[in-house]
């Protein structure tokens, strides 16, 4: 990702946190988890000097299919976390990946996901698109804007497996495809923000400018 931003032109330290098969609840618990906590990432929040929270995750909630409402619902609290740090979010979309095509699991497994399914997603297994929806509709209630990232280098897994090492990872080159599209944003981003602030400086000058011409009256 670091050399992806400095491509753009963006010299900047990346820092990361994962917790490999936790679904968005989790990653949420984690962000706000004390750090003697295994997977916490609570230090994120806390470092003065971060400016931008990319979240990548919906892959298990989807597989896991726990319902687009717990989904979308803890994805605002990663986001309202954020923003409440002065950290500006950027959210990846529920990446695509072979939701209809995973290995069969355990019987206990297979009965437990098919439970869920029909509690939550009314029977329905590529529910990515509805999961992506429902986020979408969320953040529309926010008072600020979210920057949203679109999955657009695949948008169908079985004719873009180049991209994957199995239905749910991606593999190297998927990863720097999706790092490419988070810099893009952060840069974007970055530079409006830079915009904004040359522009309100401006404005600041001009205001004292015209204060002390009209004192000098």
């Amino acid at each position: 990702m670091r050399q992806r931003l400095s491509e753009k032109g963006l010299n900047a330290e990346v820092v990361s946190s994962g917790h490999p098969g936790a679904q968005s609840r989790q990653i949420y618990r984690d962000l706000l988890a004390d750090q003697t906590k295994p997977y916490s990432s609570k230090a994120l929040l806390l470092d003065a000097d971060l400016d931008y929270l990319a979240v990548v995750a919906g892959v298990n909630d989807t597989n896991g299919h726990i319902g687009r409402d717990f989904y979308a619902h803890h994805i605002l609290g990663i986001i309202k976390a954020a923003q409440d740090r002065a950290v500006q979010p950027l959210v990846v979309e529920v990446p695509e990946y072979g939701i209809e095509c995973m290995p069969s699991s355990s019987v206990f497994s297979r009965c437990w996901h098919h439970l869920f399914r029909y509690l939550f997603d009314g029977g329905k297994v590529d529910v990515i698109e509805d999961y992506r929806g429902e986020l979408l509709a969320r953040l529309r209630t926010l008072e600020k804007p979210v920057t949203v990232i679109k999955f657009s280098f695949v948008r169908d897994y079985a004719s873009n497996t180049n991209y994957y090492t199995d239905p749910l990872h991606l593999n190297k080159q998927g990863d720097a495809v999706l790092a490419s599209l988070i810099a893009g944003e952060v840069i974007e981003l970055h530079n409006k923000a830079i915009q904004r602030t040359g522009a309100s400086r401006f404005a600041q000058e001009t205001n004292r400018t015209s204060s002390a011409a009209g004192s000098r009256r």
